[in-house]
């Protein structure tokens, strides 16, 4: 890897073909929207875009109950009356969500749609899909790392148990929740991509082979699969993907990619 150690944007080439792998955050929050206009002009420079999956393949997906906790129940079948209001209370009151509306939805998605509580929610679109739309523009070839079903059905296979913890969590540790995602907000924009994956990896617990390791060798496969489609992609994956020991950087280098940072002001 080159001097500069630490950048949302890398470049990976072989034999004379440069592609790009650039870590974004997928929410609205301005602080991660800040590297866009240096970015536009390399999606330009590239025969297409890839993200984590096919944007315009969501809105058509079946979600076969993914999102959903199993055989119909509630969070009501899994956590006692008592805990329940006391939990529905301190959510409502510290993020403004009132997630008995919500409470057929895995956890995991509810912890995710309170994260976002968190953020500043200032922009009309999240990271990905400015980029996504950007690159449609330009009518750049488009493409998924993953599918969509192989998102949720990941979501959907971590066990119950440590989602219904995780949300019980949040609401006991309301500060502390929120100073987590605060944090690696700060961390993106000082792009900190290792501090931004040990993070993750330490948020994730057991989770983190499911979530992290697994995931980057299935989109490591995928990339260069799209090498031999397209001679120069443009590849945009949440930033805790880049780093780390089973990270895309070392899973490219691995491959054979020269490997370098591309700083960003």
């Amino acid at each position: 890897m080159s001097i500069l150690k630490s950048s949302l944007l890398w470049s990976f080439s072989m034999q004379g073909n440069t592609s790009y792998l650039f870590g974004t955050m997928h929410v609205k929050d301005y602080r991660v929207h800040y590297f866009t206009d240096q970015i536009f002009p390399i999606i330009e420079s590239c025969d297409g875009l890839a993200t984590e999956f096919h944007l315009e393949e969501f809105t058509g997906v079946s979600l076969r109950g993914y999102d959903r906790l199993p055989n119909g129940s509630s969070l009501t079948d899994y956590i006692s009356p008592k805990k329940y209001e006391k939990m529905l209370g301190s959510i409502r009151k510290a993020f403004g969500i009132d997630i008995d509306s919500m409470n057929t939805l895995l956890p995991i998605f509810l912890v995710n749609a309170i994260s976002e509580s968190v953020l500043i929610n200032s922009e009309g679109m999240a990271l990905d899909t400015i980029l996504w739309q950007f690159a449609s523009t330009l009518d750049k070839s488009l493409f998924g790392l993953e599918t969509v079903e192989d998102q949720f059905r990941i979501l959907s296979s971590i066990p119950l148990d440590y989602q219904l913890r995780s949300l019980l969590e949040v609401s006991k540790n309301v500060a502390s929740f929120k100073s987590k995602i605060l944090k690696m907000v700060s961390l993106y924009e000082n792009q900190d991509i290792r501090k931004l994956y040990t993070y993750s990896k330490k948020s994730l617990g057991k989770q983190k082979r499911l979530m992290l390791y697994d995931r980057n060798e299935k989109m490591l496969q995928r990339i260069i699969e799209l090498k031999a489609i397209v001679p120069s992609v443009f590849c945009a994956v949440g930033a805790a993907h880049l780093a780390g020991e089973f990270g895309l950087l070392r899973l490219l280098k691995q491959a054979g990619y020269t490997v370098k940072a591309i700083k960003l002001n």
